[in-house]
């Protein structure tokens, strides 16, 4: 599903310049359940923004789908990442002026499904994650584990088959991150395609596959018994 080959990213400042990745080389296959570790600055941010369409690469190639994303267009990019890719931040990145129902309810909009399917799929989704008493909630009326399972839900509008999520439990407490993490596995079990950036070695541990990062470098990637 994904193949990365000899990609780099720069970043320049002024005179100074910064490698956030080096050299890396990385395949991830459908249905792989992957944790993304490593400490702060190690580029784990920067592989998912461009693993997720949202940066691009200064060097090397990156084939999503057996496609070359450099060949896409910006459109393009923009219908991968609605169609093809659910992201989960830590921060939620709700629309804080919004309902849940409305939070889930925009990317099925960009996609111009017709209302009729928008609100089936919305309630089909707060059903899934548990929400459905909190639809009319705005994210001030919810908890940080109520916010992330709109995130979640909101990150599988479009029935995506790839999910990426950035430090998904970093501002929840343990027992709601065990919820979180619970509700991965469900979509690992689906068949999703799943990358999750953690600092957390309890959570990573419960993955079946461990990408290790450092200095901009994947340093092991190793699968285990999770």
């Amino acid at each position: 599903m994904i193949k990365l080959q000899n990609i780099s990213k720069q970043y320049i400042t002024g005179s100074v310049k910064f490698d956030a990745l080096l050299e890396i080389n990385l395949e991830i296959k459908e249905r792989d359940f992957c944790a993304v570790v490593g400490p702060s600055g190690s580029g784990k941010s920067t592989l998912m923004n461009i693993i997720g369409c949202l940066d691009i690469p200064t060097g090397g190639e990156y084939y999503l789908d057996n496609k070359p994303v450099s060949s896409l267009s910006a459109d393009e990019l923009a219908d991968i990442r609605n169609r093809k890719i659910g992201f989960v931040f830590q921060a939620f990145n709700l629309l804080p002026y919004a309902t849940a129902e409305e939070n889930i309810e925009v990317p099925l909009l960009f996609a111009g499904h017709s209302r009729k399917k928008r609100l089936e799929r919305v309630k089909y989704l707060l059903e899934k994650v548990g929400l459905q008493d909190k639809a009319l909630n705005k994210p001030t009326e919810m908890s940080g584990g109520e916010m992330q399972r709109v995130a979640i839900a909101r990150a599988l509008a479009n029935d995506p088959p790839l999910i990426l999520a950035d430090e998904p439990t970093g501002n929840l407490d343990s027992k709601t991150g065990e919820s979180i993490v619970r509700l991965f596995h469900e979509l690992s079990a689906e068949g999703r395609t799943l990358l999750v950036i953690t600092h957390d070695p309890n959570i990573a541990s419960q993955m079946p596959r461990i990408i290790h990062m450092q200095d901009g470098r994947i340093v092991n990637s190793h699968a285990h018994a999770a």
